[in-house]
């Protein structure tokens, strides 16, 4: 190797220069195309690797769903195996043999059926013909042949006589009894009509005095029972205590037949209210026992007061008293419920020293106790306002004719 050689090594190629032929672009291109092929080498790899991934999955996925379906129990008797002839055969055998079976024994329960009426019907039938050939050896079934019974109707013919007891139970025929002959009584009855038991008390009515009539006299006076008077409160009703409360009538009530004034529009009736209410009650029960009527004549009436429609008794407005009743219980329950959050509020924040209030709490309790013991049986209060318009009920017929004369 000559200096020029040595000196040419490692020098960048002159244009000019022979050496300087080199075809850059072949080995840029050859370069270019060797990383071509390892990208799609590479891609490739990937691409395989994915796809027999998701295969493996997919194939896992299809044999467990087989493995499931094979382990499911399968029930002959629901449905057939598919694909497989025998199977189906082997389902259609085990349901026909079900279905004889079952038509087996419902033909066996009714032939036992069967068998069962046809002994009883023979029974009756056997029962039937010794009855009738008892009465027949006894004489008592007429018959065109029989002497005994010609004899004994006189040589009537056997069906005008009248039937016999057994035949009657025959023939399904019953006599009634009217009584009259005296034979039948107390020893006739059998043991299902003795008296007493069962239901003789329950159906046993009660037994009544005879009414009586008499003539009403003197209509002209009479004021007669069930008349309605109406009239308006004088005074306020209040149930707490007992009070005489005042009404006042509202029209003229005639005689029974409306012919005579008794009682003028402004009579006076004076009444009791005696009865407080009890609770669940609404009405207030007056007794009217006096009338006054502007001319001075005084009736002893001891009538009942209704309301409009002659329902006993007065509506009312009703105070039930809840909160005097509940109210005392009430605080304390909530005073005893204040004391035990407190209580345990305290015992959350010190853990060593809890403090204890039992004995409030117990303390809190019994009177709430003692309080709604002392306040529950309060009864409520009525209240019937002045200028309430009420009714009166005469219960009983009332002469005037002692104060009253008609010329």
């Amino acid at each position: 190797m000559t200096d020029k050689d040595k000196d040419d090594i490692g020098a960048i190629p002159s244009i000019d220069d022979d050496r300087a032929s080199v075809d850059l672009n072949g080995q840029r291109g050859k370069r270019a195309s060797k990383g071509y092929l390892k990208d799609i080498l590479i891609f490739g790899g990937v691409v395989v690797l994915i796809l027999s991934v998701a295969g493996a999955f997919i194939w896992k996925a299809l044999h467990k769903t087989d493995s499931v379906e094979a382990a499911k129990p399968v029930d002959p008797t629901l449905e057939k195996n598919v694909g497989s002839d025998e199977g189906n055969k082997g389902v259609d055998r085990l349901m026909t043999s079900i279905a004889e079976r079952k038509a087996a024994e419902e033909r066996l329960a009714e032939e036992k059926r069967k068998a069962e009426e046809d002994k009883r019907i023979k029974d009756e039938q056997d029962k039937q013909k010794a009855l009738m050939a008892q009465l027949e050896a006894q004489g008592k079934l007429g018959n065109s042949n029989n002497a005994n019974g010609a004899q004994n109707n006189g040589g009537a013919n056997d069906k005008d006589a009248p039937p016999t007891p057994q035949q009657r139970k025959l023939q399904g025929k019953g006599l009634v009894f009217a009584g009259g002959d005296g034979k039948a009584g107390k020893g006739a009855l059998t043991a299902s009509q003795s008296v007493g038991g069962g239901l003789n008390k329950a159906l046993e009515g009660g037994t009544y005095a005879d009414g009586q009539v008499s003539l009403l006299r003197n209509r002209n006076l009479l004021l007669g029972m069930g008349k309605v008077l109406p009239c308006v409160l004088k005074t306020k009703v209040v149930t707490t205590f007992q009070g005489l409360p005042i009404c006042q009538l509202t029209k003229d009530i005639y005689s029974d037949d409306n012919s005579t004034l008794l009682l003028e529009a402004g009579t006076m009736f004076y009444g009791e209210q005696q009865k407080a209410l009890m609770q669940g009650q609404a009405r207030v029960f007056i007794n009217w026992t006096t009338a006054r009527t502007p001319k001075g004549v005084n009736v002893r009436i001891d009538a009942l007061g209704v309301d409009g429609l002659g329902a006993a008794g007065v509506p009312a407005w009703v105070d039930l008293h809840f909160w005097q009743r509940f109210g005392n219980a009430i605080m304390l329950s909530f005073i005893n419920d204040a004391i035990a959050t407190a209580a345990n509020r305290a015992s959350k924040n010190q853990d060593d020293n809890s403090i204890k209030v039992d004995n409030t709490q117990d303390a809190a309790k019994d009177m709430a106790n003692t309080a709604l013991e002392n306040s529950i049986n309060i009864p409520p209060t009525g209240y019937i306002n002045q200028g309430e318009l009420i009714s009166i009920i005469v219960p009983r017929d009332t002469y005037f004719n002692n104060v009253y004369d008609i010329h």
